[in-house]
């Protein structure tokens, strides 16, 4: 029983470790090949690739990425994406300059291939 208890603590306490102490604001870093595609965020053109923006994990955003003879890629940016590109090895933690300031946060590198419309 004494065992079980122990070992429920220890994986209890690497999960807050790998997803509890993640910070919440960070950078995606969006890439795509070929580079040159638009990236709308909410449906407003934000930029081109390469591009990064600010991302607060208390607000989720749709991401559309676009470029003239490409099928469209479309994808919810939420806290279950960012995990996903952590188990991916995508993602660091580390001081990042948000909102103007350097914070604890996290940056996803999210490189997309994209595909022809043919």
């Amino acid at each position: 029983m004494e065992r079980k208890v122990i070992g429920g603590l220890m994986l209890f306490g690497l999960l807050l470790l790998v997803f509890g102490c993640n910070p919440k604001l960070g950078i995606i870093a969006v890439n795509t090949n070929p580079q040159g595609a638009s990236v709308y965020l909410n449906g407003v053109q934000t930029g081109d690739t390469p591009m990064k923006f600010e991302f607060d994990m208390d607000k989720p955003v749709t991401m559309k990425i676009l470029k003239e003879g490409y099928k469209p890629i479309e994808e919810k940016i939420t806290v279950n994406w960012v995990k996903s590109e952590y188990h991916q090895g995508n993602y660091s933690k580390g001081d990042y300059l948000i909102k103007g300031t350097m914070q604890k946060g996290f940056e996803v590198n999210a490189n997309r291939e994209l595909i022809r419309a043919d």
